[in-house]
């Protein structure tokens, strides 16, 4: 198994009328792999592209505060457990395998914070999030009465296989401080 991803960024930092300072950036990814078996040779994976912006909005303020607001675009690929197209039938009952049209999981995060430096050293800081993931990659089982490989036949079989069907929200507050 071997995977290949090739990544250019392009990134700036700007400040906005004197009042926000902005860091933006765009990456693009080309993501190609290649599965080789002895057995049965070259299994075909497809190759995908990914664009993932983001960007981070400041305002410094007085007494060591800063306000900030960011994005980030992330993708999490299938490792190669996932993608692995054979089936696992060591346990004959409960069957398995991975799938390679899995895509990779796609996630949206966004973050407000503040922080607040003290003058001897302390640090506080407080921000409040929000994640989106879209495609997650989640187990599926399927029920078989009868499940044939080749040319045996297996009775009362589940096979659990890997799909992008999972989304995940995640919402919250991280407070945290330092004291030196």
């Amino acid at each position: 198994y071997k995977r290949n991803v090739y990544a250019y960024y392009l990134s700036g930092t700007f400040k906005l009328f004197d009042l926000l300072d902005i860091k933006s950036g765009l990456r693009y990814e080309r993501t190609t792999s290649d599965a080789s078996y002895s057995q049965v040779g070259k299994i075909h994976l497809k190759p995908y592209n990914t664009f993932a912006p983001s960007f981070v909005m400041s305002h410094s303020f007085k007494n060591k505060q800063t306000l900030k607001l960011s994005y980030t675009y992330r993708i999490e690929r299938p490792d190669y457990g996932d993608l692995n197209p054979f089936l696992d039938l060591s346990d004959p009952r409960n069957v398995s395998t991975g799938n390679p049209n899995l895509k990779p999981e796609i996630g949206n995060n966004f973050e407000l914070g503040f922080n607040r430096a003290y003058e001897k050293g302390a640090n506080l800081n407080i921000a409040i999030f929000y994640r989106h993931n879209g495609q997650d990659i989640k187990s599926f089982s399927t029920f078989y009465p009868s499940f044939a490989v080749g040319d045996s036949v297996y009775k009362n079989v589940t096979l659990t296989t890997r799909l992008n069907i999972g989304e995940e929200i995640q919402k919250g507050i991280n407070i945290s401080g330092s004291v030196p």
